[in-house]
């Protein structure tokens, strides 16, 4: 007979608190290791971000640059655009040039910068299409347009 005080063993009650200190153990590890990898993860995209940012700066600087020359030789030809972004490292009648030699060609991500003329009344455009060298995108992936163009 079972006395008030003494109470039996349950039978697998060993396992059971084993089971439950492996899983204790485990879920321990796991949120260890989650909580790392989000700290890696935060700090990644705080140094990206940063460098995204960076890249997009020195896009908008070429642009700026490649914009002024657009409208330079729009200016300097009767309203008329050049062709093509490379017309504007070619000496002209004067040997002179719209562009430098060395004036940027590619992006920060190793793209060609991009031209349109204008059509029909509408703006010529100097862009680039960011990180994936496709239209649209998020983050590095985003065009970067350059200005418009300047009031005469």
């Amino acid at each position: 007979m079972v006395g008030p005080i003494e109470q039996p063993v349950a039978r697998g009650s060993f396992r059971e608190e084993a089971r439950a200190a492996v899983v204790c153990c485990y879920m321990r590890r796991f949120l260890e290791l989650s909580t790392l990898f989000l700290s890696v993860l935060a700090v990644w995209r705080l140094v990206m971000g940063d460098a995204v940012e960076e890249a997009r700066e020195a896009a908008v600087s070429d642009l700026v640059i490649l914009r002024a020359a657009v409208d330079e030789f729009a200016d300097r030809n009767a309203g008329r655009f050049p062709d093509s972004l490379e017309v504007l490292r070619r000496p002209d009648e004067s040997g002179g040039r719209f562009l430098a030699a060395d004036a940027p060609t590619r992006d920060p991500w190793g793209n060609l910068y991009r031209y349109d003329r204008p059509i029909r009344g509408s703006d010529a455009r100097v862009y680039s299409l960011g990180a994936d060298g496709l239209r649209g995108g998020r983050g590095e992936d985003a065009d970067v347009l350059g200005p418009g163009r300047r009031d005469s």
